[in-house]
């Protein structure tokens, strides 16, 4: 990513490296089906656009439910971040699997 934002002269890289890891943060990978930022927050990220539009209307709550509506959700992303991560591994393991019978280099003389 940072390949792509980079002037010719590669002399601005460290100013541009803190949102090169915003943006990778804030992609959804293939893997979990979420994006890091929401698995570390809770929350989705926050990008300049949103700041812009007019805010919308927060429902009301008490901190207990919340609390409770927050670790719902949590353990559904953690359910559905195990489910991702188990398909992304079977094909994997299977392989790995199919691989062991062949040798991994050619006899010598």
């Amino acid at each position: 990513m940072l390949a792509k934002v980079i002037r010719e002269n590669q002399r601005d890289w460290p100013d541009l490296v803190p949102y090169v890891v915003f943006c990778y943060k804030a992609t959804e990978h293939s893997a979990t089906g979420y994006c890091p930022f929401f698995i570390f927050t809770e929350r989705q990220p926050l990008w300049n656009v949103d700041l812009l539009l007019p805010e919308t209307q927060a429902e009301e709550s008490t901190l207990p439910d919340y609390a409770a509506k927050v670790t719902e959700r949590l353990a559904v992303a953690s359910r559905v971040f195990r489910e991702n991560l188990k398909k992304q591994q079977r094909p994997l393991a299977s392989g790995i699997i199919e691989n062991q019978d062949h040798e991994p280099f050619p006899r010598g003389i």
